[in-house]
């Protein structure tokens, strides 16, 4: 199991209708899930992620933050996202929604592309026009497919569909970095947020800025507004708290900065489509 793939599965996605396929040398792995609105933090992996929309909200965004550069994209159908080898990745979509995820490892880019050349840890941002581009559709879904017929024919077209795949990311041009927040506003920001409960206010006043000139400093750096960056921080550290604190859901909800137990209820479902009770039956079986 990959460590994306195992992710996944601890996951509060995990919950709603998927399915998992894999196979052949290079170790791909794909999900295929159909989910409501919601918003996930995935952590950094030792992988490769890429995200083909397949049917849903024009309203997504797909954005990564990695140490050579922050970027966001928006997603509609039939377009493509990637978070770097690692990138911390952030998805949010404000309706029902299918995606294809396909995960490959580090490993085995490095083996594939070339043995002997350090493969960068991050292929930097994508080139616009590439997230709209068939043939990276039309591979990501046969390689879909393929994994549907397991064998060894079936093994060997995943391998030829991945090294496809990943001479099209090798070549996509790199973007320089978005102007934004220094590494040291940055940490600044992380710091303060993981103080404990914040708004924009408080991110702004610890690195000194005016609050309008923040938020426009801060959307170039994050590839998000800091208000959904902060609800998709909030909605994570929830999940921490739900897997493993003994705290109760009222307890849980003024630690997380919510005015009531029903606030943070509402909140949760919206961005996770399940309770906190849900979630923390599953999480906990």
């Amino acid at each position: 199991m990959s460590a994306f793939d195992e992710h996944f599965q601890r996951g509060p996605l995990s919950v709603h209708r998927h399915e998992r396929r894999g196979g052949g040398s290079t170790a791909t792995r794909m999900i295929r899930l159909t989910s409501p609105a919601h918003a996930v933090v995935d952590p950094p992996t030792d992988e490769l992620v890429l995200g083909l929309m397949l049917a849903g909200s024009a309203g997504a965004v797909w954005s990564w933050d990695g140490a050579r550069a922050n970027v966001t994209t928006s997603r509609r159908p039939g377009t493509l996202g990637l978070t770097p080898i690692g990138a911390r990745g952030t998805f949010e979509v404000d309706g029902p929604s299918t995606i294809l995820i396909v995960s490959l490892p580090y490993s085995v880019l490095a083996a594939r592309l070339a043995p002997d050349l350090t493969v960068p840890k991050d292929f930097g941002a994508l080139h616009d026009a590439y997230q709209d581009h068939p043939m990276a559709r039309a591979l990501c879904g046969r390689l879909w497919r393929a994994a549907g017929r397991p064998g060894f024919g079936s093994d060997m077209a995943i391998d030829a569909l991945s090294e496809s795949l990943l001479t099209c990311l090798a070549e996509a041009p790199l973007s320089p970095p978005a102007p934004g927040l220094s590494p040291r506003e940055r940490q600044r920001v992380e710091r303060r947020a993981a103080e404990g409960p914040a708004d924009v206010p408080d991110l702004a006043e610890a690195v000194a800025m005016p609050v309008r000139t923040f938020r426009r400093r801060f959307q170039a750096a994050y590839g998000l507004s800091p208000q959904r960056w902060l609800a998709a921080r909030r909605v994570a550290r929830a999940q921490t708290m739900l897997r493993s604190a003994d705290l109760s859901l009222s307890e849980a909800a003024l630690e997380l900065g919510f005015a009531s137990q029903a606030h943070f209820t509402e909140a949760f479902r919206r961005a996770t489509g399940t309770t906190p009770a849900r979630f923390r039956r599953e999480a906990r079986t």
